[in-house]
């Protein structure tokens, strides 16, 4: 809600551009990387790049009303989600196949954050689960 990143409940990143290094992980606030479609006008370039354990690298790109998110990472063992499942069977990763095989939330101990996101559906989402 503050706009202000925090790992462990402290602030961090609180210049443009900066870094951060934790135990098993990177970030890194600045202008660089491909913007996945389009810069939005009157909206600066500021993208946090994650560094994270086990190759996975996020990159959030920031403007004035939403956010690009970019995942990449290599398949792992028994992976599921929004990634897909890496089984190239693109037909089994539609939103309500993975909700029927793995649940809509992350189970705890799982998660990569702290704290518990507020998930409202729209009715849209409600469409789109039926």
């Amino acid at each position: 809600e503050s706009g202000v990143l925090t790992v462990d409940g402290r602030p961090v990143l609180s210049t443009f551009p900066s870094s951060y290094s934790g135990d098993a992980f990177t970030l890194h606030y600045d202008r660089q990387g491909k913007v996945p479609d389009v810069v939005p006008e009157n909206n600066e370039k500021r993208v946090l790049h994650m560094h994270l354990p086990l190759g996975v690298k996020v990159s959030v790109f920031q403007w004035e009303n939403y956010m690009d998110v970019q995942i990449e990472m290599s398949p792992q063992p028994a992976q599921d989600g929004v990634c897909g499942n890496f089984n190239n069977d693109h037909g089994d990763d539609t939103t309500q196949a993975i909700i029927a095989r793995i649940g809509a939330r992350v189970r705890p101990g799982e998660s990569l954050l702290s704290g518990r996101p507020l998930v409202q559906f729209t009715p849209q989402m409600e469409k789109m689960l039926a």
